[in-house]
């Protein structure tokens, strides 16, 4: 899981690799399928410290990496063993204290239908509360990618939907609790390729951060 960084955004410079070392999770030596091991990290910081959530879908191992050193690869902790039960973890830092975490959870036993569930976490334990349903999105299966935000009195819910395919895009939906209801988009999906000749095509899994100057900014996954 390499790590980045940019003061402007167009040039990158990798610093380090959040897993780098054996002893921070073992069974990493046994992966070798195709399309298998970690799923769509989510690196947040919060009061000094970096963190890491992910699932390794063939285990299923899942859990928190963090350090305060991110330029420093012998700064990453071991893995912190966190019950995600899916994949595409996210994790909130909520103002009162809570922290909470989404994933995308398969369902009926088929890989291609998923809700997303959620739960807290208690740190630095890694135990977590049972999961429940917070939303299937649009509809659009499988919702994945599941990332909250807190902004101007609302919380905000980022999805990825219709599979990292041609039917891949990005919605977005608001609450006034992390926990929901959710209202969805009335622009849904806000971003997306779907019947278009775009170059850049398969356009979901997004994200969003703010730069030093308080400017919001997406990312989004894409095939060109």
């Amino acid at each position: 899981m390499p790590i980045h960084a940019s003061k402007d955004l167009a040039n990158w410079k990798l610093i380090s690799h959040v897993q780098n070392r054996p002893e921070q999770y073992p069974p990493a030596g046994n992966i070798s399928r195709n399309s298998a091991g970690w799923y769509a990290p989510t690196l947040r910081y919060h009061q000094g410290t970096f963190y890491v959530i992910n699932a390794d879908v063939d285990a299923p191992d899942s859990g928190i990496f963090t350090t305060t050193d991110i330029y420093d690869n012998a700064a990453w902790g071991n893995l912190l063993p966190v019950n995600v039960g899916g994949y595409d973890p996210d994790i909130f830092f909520d103002t009162d204290g809570t922290i909470y975490s989404q994933a995308a959870i398969t369902i009926s036993g088929d890989p291609f239908t998923t809700e997303i569930q959620q739960f807290t976490i208690s740190l630095p334990s890694g135990n977590v509360t049972p999961r429940h349903f917070l939303t299937n999105g649009t509809n659009h299966q499988p919702p994945e990618g599941p990332h909250i935000y807190l902004k101007d009195d609302y919380y905000w819910l980022l999805l990825a939907e219709g599979g990292t395919a041609l039917d891949h895009q990005v919605t977005f939906f608001r609450s006034k609790s992390p926990m929901g209801p959710w209202e969805s988009d009335p622009a849904n999906p806000i971003q997306t390729a779907i019947n278009t000749t775009s170059l850049f095509q398969t356009v979901g899994h997004a994200d969003i951060f703010q730069d030093a100057a308080g400017n919001y900014w997406g990312v989004a996954l894409s095939t060109r």
